[in-house]
């Protein structure tokens, strides 16, 4: 499969998404505080990067990311705040 058709399949299927967004989640949540921070998405988004051949984000775009991503603006991402974030990625890549 086309990783396109597995990018659209994963975004279309609420579980298949829930649990890879829930698993990248807990991995990164290193203080299990049920919170993302700006360092712990920093490495996560590094990471995900890396495996995808894709250029990193600069610690400045992660700041910005958080401030449109952060919508109760606690400075840091929810569960669903960050599903919300990897689903766009996830479409966006769709489109390039």
């Amino acid at each position: 499969m086309e990783t396109k058709n597995i990018i659209k399949d994963i975004v279309s299927d609420e579980v298949k998404l829930h649990c890879i967004v829930k698993g990248l989640f807990d991995q990164y949540d290193s203080r299990g505080s049920d919170k993302i921070s700006t360092e712990e998405l920093f490495q996560l988004l590094k990471f995900v990067c890396q495996e995808s051949s894709w250029k990193p984000p600069t610690i400045s775009e992660i700041r910005d990311i958080m401030k449109e991503f952060d919508l109760d603006r606690d400075g840091y991402l929810t569960y669903s705040e960050f599903k919300y974030l990897i689903k766009r990625i996830l479409m966006s890549s769709i489109d390039l």
